[in-house]
């Protein structure tokens, strides 16, 4: 996959209004349908992920590394976690980094590199501008993320200082996702009911404007199809 590219598309000036009345909005076809294919399968098959967990901070290690660990060390992680879970901020699924500055990487793989520069090419950024009404958008950061039956992100706003969040994206890379299964973006109301939940759907492109109250809810422990998505913030220098 030597390029990635948008798809075709005269539907810009309504998807910018409604990006101006919810702050929020989803954007299916986003790429031509033969890059997400081979995307969804380069994330299914031939992506080095890293374990990524919030519990006491945030911790990064590669799979293979957590998957060598004997099993008893694994459970008793995991079981502290899922006590943590119920009163604290957590977060556990599968990540690989591809960019923080808007430069890929060293040493991704060629689809993975060629994902990153997409994001920060002129054609991607002019739309995400025009779409959302924000001049400033200079790059985007990325990391392709991976969530598998118990994985789960807890509720945030994404508004960190110093980071000039201006957007939050979701590329959605998971075919015939199931509501059911979980894995729903969530959107809160400030009565702290939910709003609003986004279904993953392949191809599709989520954005929120930052800071946005949500949350990633728990993977169901019966799926075994992993939900994947290429997730970051366009952000201003």
């Amino acid at each position: 996959m030597s390029t990635i590219a948008l798809a075709p598309r005269t539907d810009t000036d309504a998807l910018a209004a409604e990006f101006a009345r919810c702050g929020r909005l989803r954007i299916p076809n986003l790429l031509r349908e033969a890059d997400a294919a081979r995307l969804h399968e380069i994330l299914v098959r031939r992506t080095p992920w890293n374990l990524f967990i919030i519990h006491d901070g945030p911790k990064v290690m590669p799979l293979a590394q957590w998957q060598a660990l004997p099993a008893a060390e694994r459970k008793s992680i995991d079981e502290q976690m899922a006590v943590a879970a119920r009163d604290k901020f957590e977060a556990r699924f599968l990540q690989c980094p591809l960019t923080e500055t808007g430069e890929p990487f060293a040493g991704l793989i060629p689809e993975l590199d060629a994902l990153a520069r997409f994001l920060n090419s002129e054609p991607f950024l002019s739309f995400m501008r025009a779409v959302t009404g924000s001049g400033k958008i200079a790059f985007a950061d990325a990391q392709a993320t991976c969530y598998r039956a118990n994985d789960y992100l807890h509720r945030h706003t994404d508004e960190v200082p110093g980071k000039n969040r201006i957007v939050a994206y979701v590329l959605n890379l998971t075919p015939r996702w199931q509501p059911e299964w979980g894995g729903l973006l969530n959107f809160m109301r400030p009565d702290g009911q939910v709003g609003e939940a986004w279904v993953p759907g392949f191809n599709t492109l989520n954005l929120l404007r930052v800071p946005h109250d949500h949350f990633v809810g728990s993977v169901a422990g019966f799926v075994e199809a992993p939900r994947l998505a290429v997730t970051g913030w366009l952000r201003h220098r």
